[in-house]
């Protein structure tokens, strides 16, 4: 009998919700996956543990990360002498923004 009241309310829940609704309702935004995103870093960076991710009003992406988390194999190109051509820890705080398209 429990169940049944559940799932009686949550199935009312959602009939009642305004992503249900047709007559001028908001609807919810729809997302898809950029496969080509993100791009690879410039300056041979490479990212540490991520700490966080946030976006802005203006829609870019700000990531911070930690780059001590990286072991000096990682970071490589850091060594002196240069143990190989990749890599470098990125700056700990990193902003993406939208790309910039130019007009004909």
């Amino acid at each position: 009998m429990k169940t049944m009241i559940v799932w009686f309310a949550t199935t009312m829940a959602l009939l009642a919700s305004p992503a249900h609704a047709e007559d001028g309702a908001p609807t919810l935004p729809q997302f898809a996956v950029d496969a080509f995103w993100p791009k690879p870093l410039p300056n041979k960076w490479i990212l540490g543990q991520v700490s966080g991710i946030a976006t802005d009003r203006y829609d870019r992406i700000w990531v911070v990360h930690r780059p001590a988390s990286l072991t000096p194999r990682e970071r490589a190109a850091e060594q002196s002498p240069p143990e190989a051509k990749c890599c470098v820890a990125a700056p700990p705080v990193l902003v993406f923004g939208q790309p910039v398209h130019a007009t004909p």
